[in-house]
């Protein structure tokens, strides 16, 4: 998620807000919930946090809001959809500038911005402790699908890209924290339900083996290879790794082999 953000002073730096996007929309203004706001409402307010701090062009509004099915007179009609957030935020939060506008809420009330900071700081942490307690608290954060209730599985799939992207580098960067640190019981039973889903991402499969093959569920591990190695070669015809085959090696001969990535 991009950094160029406005240093500006910030409505919500005088009125407590907060922001969820990681599951169904939701707001609060002033320690309240905000009800009533209708589907393209709440869409709106959706994107305007994934990208806050910054403008947004009427146009891309327009396009993501309707696409190809936008009514008679959309930029009235995001009008309308503006001044009812507007009533519902903090005074001066939604300025308007030429064709864009821009929702200017601190990026830390949002959980999508929280949620991909924790990630980046996790990331360069070397202490498995550290890593653990900051990933685990940000991976609480993931309510469903980002924007579940505002917009459609393809919007949410182009929205929500690269925080599910990030999501996922999340649980394998907590995976190899939690392997280093010997808690691999707490994690084989949801790594292998992501490598199922997720079957082409080789270090989370290989986090996946190992902890599966150190709770004695070798056989699901090796499963999970070859679900590896099927996928890739059916859908992009790619070959597994020499990382990920040795890595399989090493567990069928019960030796240590730690995933080098």
């Amino acid at each position: 998620m991009r950094a160029d953000r406005t240093t500006t002073h910030l409505a919500s730096d005088d009125v407590d807000v907060s922001f969820r996007l990681l599951g169904p929309v939701t707001a609060r203004v002033a320690g309240e919930p905000v009800t009533g706001l209708r589907r393209q409402e709440r869409l709106l307010l959706g994107v305007l946090l994934l990208e806050a701090g910054r403008w947004v062009e009427v146009e891309r509004l327009v396009d993501l809001l309707w696409g190809d099915r936008s009514p008679g007179r959309p930029r009235a009609t995001l009008q309308v959809y503006v001044s009812r957030l507007r009533a519902c935020l903090p005074p001066g939060a939604l300025p308007h500038r030429y064709d864009t506008y821009r929702l200017d809420v601190a990026p830390d009330r949002v959980d999508a911005h929280r949620f991909a900071d924790a990630v980046h700081r996790a990331h360069r942490m070397e202490d498995p402790g550290r890593r653990s307690v900051v990933l685990r608290e940000a991976l609480r954060q993931w309510r469903g699908p980002v924007l579940a209730d505002a917009a459609d599985p393809g919007l949410r799939a182009r929205l929500g890209a690269e925080l599910e992207q990030l999501r996922l580098t999340g649980w394998e960067l907590l995976a190899e924290a939690e392997l280093a640190l010997g808690r691999h019981e707490l994690l084989a039973s949801k790594l292998a339900d992501l490598t199922r889903v997720h079957p082409t991402r080789e270090r989370l499969v290989a986090a996946g083996m190992t902890a599966l093959h150190r709770c004695g569920r070798t056989a699901e591990a090796v499963d999970a290879f070859h679900r590896c190695r099927t996928v890739l070669d059916e859908r992009y015809g790619l070959d597994i790794s020499p990382r990920l085959r040795r890595h399989y090696v090493s567990i069928l001969r019960d030796e240590p082999c730690a995933y080098a990535t």
